[in-house]
């Protein structure tokens, strides 16, 4: 909550989750993000974390201590980096070799 979230990331780590976009901020009064009635610290201390990595939408990617953002971020990265599975509701994209079709003529 208080301090810098990215104190135990990597500079590469960092250089790379800023360069996605990502930004890192603590809960302080001085901070861009002020928790002025404590909902931000109550929701901490409900879900028993320190840090929330949430997608551009609000979604939660994954909650932990600060010593857990170093593995949040891989795991993001190696997310983001995996090629996605085929959806099988879409046509493949590399049409068939029609030598390869049973039955063929050669």
């Amino acid at each position: 909550l208080d301090g810098d979230p990215l104190a135990h990331v990597s500079p590469q780590l960092g250089e790379w989750f800023r360069g996605i976009g990502g930004t890192a901020s603590g809960l302080d009064a001085t901070g861009p993000i002020r928790d002025v009635d404590g909902s931000y610290r109550a929701w901490f201390a409900g879900h028993g974390c320190g840090v929330v990595l949430s997608r551009p939408d609000y979604y939660i990617y994954g909650t932990g201590s600060t010593e857990d953002v170093p593995r949040l971020l891989e795991s993001l990265r190696a997310a983001l980096l995996s090629p996605s599975p085929r959806d099988p509701y879409q046509p493949d994209p590399s049409p068939p070799d029609p030598s390869q079709r049973e039955g063929a003529l050669s």
